[in-house]
């Protein structure tokens, strides 16, 4: 396959992630990002976070929503 066919495929493939995690919701994270093993990741790298209104993976999906937003 050649170079410009590739970057094609690739920025199809963006696009339609993109579009399912604006359309679907929290569904798609869930597949891309398994809840378990982000939270496990979480307590590795902060193993002694303090009491928030809104938790790290809380966060993290909420910002990762807010970036693909056409908004």
């Amino acid at each position: 396959m050649d170079n410009t066919k590739l970057q094609a495929r690739v920025r199809r493939s963006v696009a339609l992630l993109r579009q399912q995690f604006a359309q679907e919701g929290n569904g798609v994270f869930d597949t891309v990002l398994p809840v378990e093993e982000t939270a496990r990741l979480i307590e590795k790298e902060v193993p002694c976070g303090r009491d928030r209104l809104y938790p790290p993976l809380t966060i993290l999906r909420l910002f990762i929503g807010q970036v693909l937003s056409e908004d």
